[in-house]
Parts: C-alpha cells; sequence; structure tokens
C-alpha cells in the first residue's frame, strides 16, 4: 500500500473514532439525564409513599383511640347499671324494714370528692403507669418476670383501677358514697376478673401479689428515712432497710373490703417505735421520729382540710 493511501486509511479510521466517541458522549449525557429524571420521579413517589404511610398510621392511631373510648363509656355505662340497681336493691329492703331509703353519701370523704374527677382520675393512671416500675421492681425481679410479662403485669393493674374510677363515677351519678358498703360487691367482681387474668399470666406467682401490695404502704416509709439518712454518716443500709420495713408492715393495718376501694391504711407508729431501737442506730431512730411526727401531723392535716371542705370553710 502507498504512503498516501495508508495517510487516508489512517485519518478515516481517525474520524470513524472521533464520530464514535462523539456519539457515545452523547449517549451518555442522554442517560445521565433520563436516570437523573428517574431518580426525582423515585424520590417524589417515596415522598408520596411516606406520606401515605403516615396518614394511615394517623388513621389507625385515630381508629384505636376512638375503639378505646368507646369501650370506656360502655364499661362505665355498665357500672352505672349495676350501681343504680345494687342501689334501688338496698333501697327496697330498706323499706321492707321500716327504714329509711339512703339519700346519698353520708359523710364526705377525700375518695369521693377526687375519684370521681375525671382529670384526677387520669392523672392517677398516668402516676401508677409511671410509678410502677419504680414500686413492683423486686417483685418483677423475685417472679423472673420478662419484660413482656411486666407490661401485661402492668396493663392489667391499670385496667383494675381503670373499672374502679368508672365504678365510682357511677356511683356519684347515683348519690353513693364510693365507700358504701354495698358497693363492695362491685370490687369483689372487678378483683375476681383481674385475679383471672393474673393467675393466667403469674400461675402461682400470683399468690406473691396480695402480700407484695400490703408492703408497699411500708416501703414507702423506709424510702423516705433512706432519703433523709442518705447525706448523713448514718446513711440506712439494705440490710436495715429490710428489717424496718417487715417491722413497719406488722404494725400497718391490712387493706380490708369496704366500698369500691377498701380501708385505707394506717400504720401503728407508737407501736413501731417501740421496736425500731432494736434495728436503728439512735441517730437513725431521732430521725425516724421526726419523720413519724411528720407523717402524722400530714394526716391530720389533710383530715382537717376535708372537714373545711365539707364545711365550705366554715370552722
Amino acid at each position: 500500500m502507498s504512503t498516501s493511501k495508508l495517510i487516508v486509511a489512517v485519518s478515516i479510521l481517525s474520524l470513524i473514532a472521533t464520530g464514535t466517541a462523539v456519539y457515545e458522549a452523547k449517549q451518555i449525557h442522554r442517560l445521565n439525564a433520563e436516570t437523573a429524571i428517574l431518580n426525582r420521579d423515585c424520590a417524589v413517589i417515596r415522598s408520596e409513599l411516606k406520606t401515605s404511610d403516615n396518614q394511615q398510621s394517623e388513621l389507625e392511631r385515630q381508629r384505636k383511640a376512638t375503639q378505646t373510648q368507646i369501650a370506656s363509656l360502655e364499661h362505665e355505662l355498665e357500672m352505672l347499671k349495676k350501681v343504680s340497681a345494687m342501689s334501688e336493691t338496698t333501697d327496697r329492703d330498706k323499706k321492707a324494714k321500716g327504714e329509711t331509703p339512703s339519700t346519698g353519701a353520708g359523710e364526705l370523704s377525700s375518695r369521693d370528692l377526687f375519684f370521681t374527677d375525671p382529670e384526677y382520675q387520669e392523672l392517677i393512671l398516668k402516676q401508677q403507669a409511671a410509678s410502677f416500675g419504680l414500686r413492683f421492681r423486686a417483685f418483677y425481679q423475685k417472679l423472673h418476670l420478662s419484660s413482656q410479662q411486666i407490661s401485661e403485669f402492668e396493663r392489667i393493674m391499670a385496667e383494675q383501677s381503670r373499672a374502679l374510677f368508672d365504678a365510682s363515677s357511677a356511683a356519684k351519678t347515683q348519690g353513693l358514697s364510693v365507700n358504701d358498703p354495698h358497693l363492695t360487691a362491685i370490687t369483689n367482681e372487678i378483683n375476681m376478673n383481674v385475679g383471672k387474668q393474673l393467675y393466667a399470666l403469674l400461675g402461682d406467682g400470683i399468690q406473691q401479689v396480695g402480700p407484695y401490695y400490703q408492703t408497699l404502704n411500708a416501703q414507702a416509709k423506709v424510702n423516705q428515712l433512706a432519703g433523709y439518712l442518705y447525706a448523713t454518716d448514718a446513711p440506712l443500709t439494705l440490710e436495715k432497710g429490710e428489717q424496718l420495713k417487715q417491722v413497719l408492715a406488722a404494725n400497718t393495718d391490712f387493706i380490708q373490703p369496704a366500698g369500691l376501694w377498701g380501708t385505707e391504711q394506717q400504720t401503728n407508729f407508737e407501736a413501731v417505735m417501740a421496736q425500731v431501737g432494736k434495728v436503728l442506730s439512735p441517730k437513725q431512730v431521732e430521725v425516724f421520729r421526726a419523720m413519724a411526727t411528720q407523717v402524722q401531723l400530714t394526716a391530720q392535716k389533710n383530715k382537717r382540710s376535708l372537714q373545711l371542705l365539707q364545711t365550705g370553710g366554715n370552722p
């Protein structure tokens, strides 16, 4: 092949290669542009799907909230019917005996003032939910409960409180005191239902619930004393705290059936003071005595506050 022909051939190949490169560059640019458009469309679709998911989640939350509210209203209506029927039965029995039918609550109690107020009820339920882990931690550890069992236990206990609040509101509607002894049957029914659920959850461990619950009052006082002593040179040890709890529990009334909520626990501090010297050091006994005095004065103050509420502030 002559030199001129070779030059021509090389030139043609160079032009072909250059044209191919330009074509490929244009194709790449086109593909990049199309890819960017597709990515943008995908982002829009993902955003729309996310918005749809959020809307669906919100609708599901509203549906569940509505179902819960309906269930609560239905339960409250059921309680109202039961309390009303019990009130009518009680009045008929009294008329048959020639007695005067009950016309109201009798002596007003703090529970009649607070436990029938919807806002107060919600605050109590929230406080209860926040304190479960603190108050029942030792119980959970003793029974080796899983996180799922703990959640179910707390749900059952909250359900019990909710049922008692519904019954309290129903009692108020019927002009009855929550302490009316005729209402004890409703509490027994609520507790029976709770007991069945707890047995299904805990088995024989249910036998530990009552005794532990009875010591919560004593445990609260031990915690209070520990708080007063922690910054002193005589802090309360775990061993002494457990011993003090046993002394307090042994001298605190058991909760007895009475009305909807049962009797309020009272601690015999005079009996406790006669025994704490065997458990606490002299300095600890001194602080405990001051704390006991404070607790008793607070109880007297609350009682007086209730009297003032009853009388409208008149002595």
